[in-house]
């Protein structure tokens, strides 16, 4: 059975159908679109939420500064530059947005915070051993400094990216 954090559950059931991503849909919304299987895991996260190590919240801050201070500045600042006959990925993306407006160019560099975050987020979730890939079970343990840190990465890395408004 496929299993989900509530990271995942907000992430997912915060999509309006007719609006798409609504980060005003409350916790009751939450829970009643919530599939009842895992509703209670949902529910029993929601309440250790608060319990969350400092060591979680190191590693956590770590990687989305990692990803977002550095990477996503370096692809913006790489897709920004001038355009060329260069050959290598960026030069090729640069140049095909370079055919867009300025106002499109930067929509679609700031879309990739959200690819950044939704593939951040299925990593850290199957670390947490909430979010099974394909053909992938079993428990995996991650420490840090001796310390066991899964359970809440995806939760606190959801948290932080929307803290960070990188969903928009």
């Amino acid at each position: 059975m496929a299993s989900f954090s509530p990271g995942t559950v907000q992430k997912n059931l915060m999509k309006d159908p007719a609006e798409g991503y609504n980060p005003s849909i409350g916790p009751a919304m939450l829970v009643s679109r919530a599939n009842s299987s895992n509703l209670s895991h949902y529910i029993l996260r929601s309440v250790n939420k608060g319990l969350r190590s400092m060591k979680d919240k190191e590693f956590v801050a770590a990687v989305f500064g990692e990803l977002f201070d550095k990477n996503f500045e370096q692809y913006k600042e790489a897709l920004i530059k001038p355009v060329n006959n260069d050959n290598d990925a960026y030069a090729t993306a640069r140049n095909a947005l370079s055919l867009l407006g300025d106002s499109q160019r930067h929509d679609v560099i700031d879309f990739l915070k959200i690819v950044i975050a939704d593939s951040a987020s299925v990593i850290l979730g199957a670390l947490d051993g909430v979010h099974y890939p394909d053909n992938l079970e079993g428990d995996l343990v991650l420490s840090f400094d001796g310390e066991e840190i899964q359970g809440d990465l995806q939760d606190i890395f959801i948290e932080k990216a929307q803290e960070e408004n990188v969903y928009g």
